[in-house]
């Protein structure tokens, strides 16, 4: 019996606060539609884009340096090559192969990381935005309508509590 005072006390202890703090006030915005219309976010996709176009041609030139090593290798090898040489040529392809094969792979790590790079003080000045127009329009919180992947995070909002067009004024972008 004791410990069911004490839990029912606790309850009310507990629910006080919260009966009178006040009703919370929720705002929601697309922030995918938002990033994709600010102007630094097609600065940095073209920023991203050479970038890329850089690290291609780097490992293009390393295709086509194997590749002529390869041939070079099939034509000595119908003249006839001695086993050492042959060895020895068969260790150098398998070499470049395996550092073809490790440029990609640190090629695509340092093309995931120059997006995290660029997207940064984009994602700064956003949450910045967010953050000025949740506190003008007196938001506790606000949500992401949907994720990356366009899978709606946010089922139903009244629109009044749609920050969206309001960033995007905030940030100086013309709404379509």
């Amino acid at each position: 019996m004791r410990s069911f005072v004490a839990l029912w006390l606790l309850m009310f202890a507990l629910w006080i606060p919260i009966a009178h703090s006040g009703e919370i006030s929720i705002g929601y915005t697309n922030v995918e539609l938002v990033l994709m219309y600010m102007p630094e976010t097609r600065q940095m996709e073209q920023n991203l884009q050479t970038y890329e176009q850089r690290l291609q041609q780097q490992f293009q030139t390393k295709q086509d340096y194997y590749q002529n090593k390869l041939s070079e290798y099939l034509e000595k090898q119908q003249m006839g090559l001695s086993p050492d040489d042959e060895r020895s040529l068969a260790v150098e392809l398998t070499s470049l192969d395996n550092e073809i094969q490790q440029f990609a792979a640190e090629a695509e790590q340092k093309l995931v990381d120059k997006r995290g790079e660029l997207m940064k003080p984009i994602v700064e000045k956003l949450q910045q935005a967010i953050d000025d127009v949740a506190k003008e329009k007196g938001y506790d919180y606000v949500l992401n309508q949907s994720n990356s992947g366009g899978v709606s995070l946010l089922l139903y909002g009244p629109s009044e509590n749609d920050i969206t067009e309001d960033l995007m004024k905030k940030l100086g972008i013309a709404i379509p």
